[in-house]
């Protein structure tokens, strides 16, 4: 089946979507899992903002193991002020070095990337629904003869500033007495050439449902390569 430039860099899009995604997510969660470790052990006790030393991190004080004792914390947030109680934790074995749960670079990396993994993932899902349903109709639907009208541009796509061609046809079904319209999918190149002197075109359609069919490209164009200058 007929596959152009342009549907190709539709799901190349969304795969990207899905694989930045599911990066995300991974980076995210891994994050999380070695601040967990990090926490494994160490002891849990209240502290207060005393100051803010360079670059605006908080420095706090608390009592660990009989002492009053201070450090400088490697996390800062615009939500921190002077006085403010807060959580931190330490190790038995330096209680001079304290730390505070950080959740917040995981779960903004984590949300983006599950928004990405999310958007892909349906994205991709539409072009193999919509791939299998072309493919149902190609392999075991009716086949009929439409006339060719005509092709133009798709304005309403642009890859890589190009806009693709479109192939118009006609097919006349005497026994509802209905003239039926068909659009093919998009086409890399200008088909005029190639279509000098032909004036039908393979379409196929599920039974009777003309609604649901599937230009066959192949029937009158060349699967060429197509090199732009």
């Amino acid at each position: 089946m007929y596959m152009s430039k342009a549907d190709k860099m539709v799901r190349l899009m969304w795969r990207i979507f899905a694989g930045m995604g599911g990066l995300f997510v991974g980076i995210a969660l891994a994050v999380a899992l070695l601040q967990f470790q990090d926490l494994e052990g160490r002891v849990e006790t209240q502290a207060q903002i005393v100051d803010f030393g360079n670059g605006g991190y908080p420095i706090v004080a608390y009592e660990a193991q009989g002492q009053r004792l201070t450090c400088q914390l490697n996390f800062r947030s615009s939500s921190m002020q002077l006085g403010q109680p807060i959580t931190v934790y330490y190790r038995p074995e330096d209680p001079g070095q304290a730390s505070v749960k950080e959740y917040l670079f995981p779960l903004i990396f984590g949300g983006i990337g599950g928004l990405f993994l999310i958007l892909g993932s349906i994205g991709l899902a539409v072009l193999r629904r919509g791939q299998r349903r072309r493919e149902q109709v190609f392999y075991h639907g009716r086949r009929i003869k439409a006339q060719i009208t005509g092709y133009g541009l798709n304005y309403s796509v642009r890859i890589n500033n190009r806009h693709p061609f479109i192939l118009t046809c006609q097919y006349y079904d005497a026994a509802g007495n209905t003239l039926y319209t068909f659009k093919s999918r998009g086409i890399d190149y200008n088909p005029s050439q190639f279509l000098a002197g032909k004036q039908e075109i393979d379409v196929y359609v599920d039974g009777e449902n003309y609604r649901n069919y599937y230009v066959d490209l192949g029937s009158v164009l060349p699967d060429v390569k197509v090199v732009q200058g």
